[in-house]
């Protein structure tokens, strides 16, 4: 059944001829950090894509997706020229219809930016964008276990550009939370203890027509994917139009919580390659040799290689592959001297622009490094796993969209397959401009347990970017082996304010009670964005 499935959506695929049009997501929350979109996996969204947030016609802001689920995204803003609110819209593509809701809505909140009179652009101001926020977490146990957990925090995402008076960029990510809990557990989860993560902080050399850029720090990018963040320096150049080669080394942080540490290094190469515009059709590839090395022993040496395809909205692809080379200790451990350690591959078409559905397919796996060598082979090679996804999404008259989506999934050593199923529905507007409404249900089944989730979400966006969300939903699931039925419920009420000044303030609570969990969950945020 799953080759018929790939065949026919390749199919499809194939016979596509259509032009692209324009697609849009509405921002739902902004933290600290990121801005997060109403869009995921299954509307076609990949880590690495780019998006554009406009008002009343100008670009205001680009973005670009660092982490995706299902039916959201997070994103990075990698350029902006006025404040973000709560209901504007990412758009990929083409520019949103006019006439639109939500596009009236975004233009509601937009003012027209103007440059400064009499300055001349070899004289560039120092622009610093980002945010910096004090976040409080508290959870207050209403159950025998008496788990009280309260966690303050300090979020900290800046950029500051056109340093020295050159094209001088400096990237700071932090965090730092304070644990406090109810009592004391063991040595590894005390009462009390500081949590504190170095993201990102780096000095980038990268005018934009440059032969020649570079970055030192704690850095991460896309053009060596797969690498993850290192402490080091990497060299670009661009030899031709679109071509990009470069090195990179350093030293890996530490994995749980993102420490300093020398024991691990990593050095490596990578060519990006891409031809074509943001929006239309473009063509983008990366290919990355690394080695990571503790001392003189071989941690991992693997190689990474990306591709993707857009033919505007219409027609995209997207492949990531990993391949292993084993020897010493990692080839006695595989007993292979290549593995295919990852490999996923996803396609989206949309001949109409009610109509879009799409097809992945997953089998990346887990490998071992120079942390994980003692790990035994039955818990590794049980997480070693492969399925594929298909999606399906409509737009209907009276601002109705439906989407769904199935899986099938398989673990090594499974005898049978995991199945995934989802439904959403959603109206906007609902009832008066500014309401929207969504109900969801997913569920799942194995040979082990079976579950269901509905939940269904209730919300309102203010003019200048106000926000408020009732949502109700609840988790049931049955564990075969004893015949044993769970459920669980949550009510949530979240809201956003933007304050004068740039400040903004967010709060949330939630109320879990059930099977497994009865508590009341407190989130506030206070913030001000550059």
């Amino acid at each position: 059944m799953i080759k018929k499935i790939q065949i026919f959506f390749m199919v499809i695929i194939l016979i596509s001829v259509a032009f692209a049009r324009e697609e849009k997501f509405r921002i739902n929350y902004i933290s600290a950090e990121n801005v997060y979109i109403e869009a995921g996996t299954e509307n076609g969204i990949r880590v690495g894509d780019r998006l554009t947030v406009r008002q009343n016609g100008e670009i205001i802001a680009e973005l670009e997706v660092v982490y995706t689920a299902r039916e959201s995204s997070s994103c990075r803003i990698i350029k902006k020229e006025h404040v973000l609110r709560i209901g504007d819209f990412a758009i990929s593509d083409k520019v949103a219809e006019a006439d639109s809701p939500e596009s009236i809505l975004a233009m509601r909140r937009s003012r027209t930016i103007r440059a400064p009179k009499g300055r001349h652009e070899n004289n560039r101001p120092i622009k610093i964008d980002g945010s910096i926020s004090l976040q409080w977490y508290r959870f207050k146990d209403l159950s025998a276990s008496k788990r009280d957990f309260s966690q303050p925090a300090l979020r900290v995402a800046l950029r500051g550009r056109r340093l020295w008076g050159g094209d001088f960029t400096i990237y700071i990510r932090f965090r730092s939370k304070y644990n406090q809990r109810q009592r004391h557990y063991n040595s590894i989860i005390p009462a009390n203890e500081w949590r504190n993560r170095l993201y990102e902080f780096s000095l980038s050399y990268n005018p934009e027509k440059a032969f020649f850029q570079y970055r030192i720090g704690r850095i991460n990018s896309a053009r060596f994917g797969g690498v993850g963040y290192i402490d080091g320096m990497s060299l670009q150049i661009n030899t031709a139009k679109g071509l990009y080669l470069g090195v990179f080394a350093g030293t890996q942080p530490e994995w749980q919580y993102s420490g300093f540490q020398t024991s691990i290094q990593k050095y490596g190469f990578f060519a990006s390659y891409s031809r074509g515009r943001f929006g239309g059709r473009r063509f983008a590839s990366t290919l990355s040799a690394v080695g990571a090395y503790h001392g003189s022993i071989v941690s991992r040496k693997f190689m990474y290689w990306q591709n993707t395809y857009n033919a505007g909205r219409t027609l995209s692809f997207y492949q990531s592959l990993e391949i292993d080379f084993n020897q010493g200790w990692r080839k006695n451990r595989t007993k292979e001297t290549v593995s295919l350690t990852g490999l996923y591959f996803s396609s989206r078409y949309r001949p109409f622009k009610w109509l879009s559905a799409g097809l992945s397919y997953d089998n990346r796996k887990n490998y071992f490094t120079y942390e994980m060598r003692s790990l035994a082979d039955s818990l590794f090679n049980a997480a070693f796993r492969q399925g594929v996804r298909t999606h399906v999404a409509v737009r209907l008259p009276r601002n109705y969209r439906i989407s769904a989506n199935f899986g099938l999934r398989t673990r090594q050593f499974d005898k049978q397959y995991l199945y995934s199923y989802g439904l959403v529905v959603q109206k906007y507007p609902f009832l008066q401009r500014g309401i929207s409404i969504s109900g969801r249900f997913s569920g799942f089944a194995n040979s082990f347990t079976q579950g269901y989730n509905p939940s269904l979400r209730l919300g309102k966006i203010f003019d200048h970017g106000h926000a408020l969300y009732l949502s109700y939903g609840n988790y049931w699931y049955r564990l075969n082996s004893i015949n044993t039925t769970r459920i669980n419920q949550w009510l949530r009420l979240s809201g956003q304010l933007e304050l004068p000044k740039s400040l903004f303030f967010s709060a949330q609570y939630k109320y879990d009670w059930g099977t497994d969990v009865l508590g009341h969950h407190y989130l506030v945020e206070l913030g001000y964005r550059f």
